[in-house]
């Protein structure tokens, strides 16, 4: 009787997980890159709003 090595997954990554994680990783990469542009918007937005109270507080 001669004993065959197992053929198991031993030693490999399941390749849906990786790809599930794979492609999360990168959704979560643009969403931090969004923020960060949605930061510097909303900042812009914040100084026109300044701008224009001191504009209305001159008149």
């Amino acid at each position: 009787m001669t004993l065959r090595p197992s053929r198991g997954r031993s030693g490999k990554l399941p390749i849906i997980s990786t790809i599930v994680v794979l492609v999360a990783a990168a959704i979560m990469v643009r969403l931090g890159f969004w923020q960060l542009d949605r930061a510097d918007e909303k900042e812009a937005l914040l100084a026109r709003y300044g701008a224009a109270e001191a504009q209305s507080a001159l008149v």
